[in-house]
């Protein structure tokens, strides 16, 4: 049977396993859309704005720090966005955030 519904989940400190689980990641910083997307755009999308996850930090681990100021553990360059609002503006501004409107839009 088909559901049409969406379920919303707050997750503190997800395993890797589960966050594999879900078509949808919604990340949250200060109230602030900061990504929102499969978990296979997460390292590309954070890579294009400045922040580089070091390959033995779980993509669950990275999403958790990049909603707090730990985030700046993984910034690459001055040009990072630094703050909640910095970080939601560049989400607003990303391909990754059109297509997602767009996709909702159809």
């Amino acid at each position: 049977k088909t559901m049409l519904t969406t379920p919303v989940l707050s997750l503190l400190q997800p395993s890797p396993e589960i966050v594999k689980l879900f078509d949808e990641i919604l990340v949250l910083c200060e109230g602030r859309i900061i990504f929102q997307g499969p978990e296979s755009d997460v390292l590309e999308y954070f890579e294009s704005i400045g922040y580089i996850a070091q390959a033995s930090v779980p993509i669950a681990e990275f999403l958790v720090n990049m909603a707090t100021p730990s985030r700046s553990h993984y910034k690459n360059g001055s040009s990072a966005p630094a703050t909640a609002r910095d970080l939601a503006e560049a989400w607003m501004d990303s391909e990754y955030s059109l297509a997602k409107r767009k996709q909702t839009q159809e």
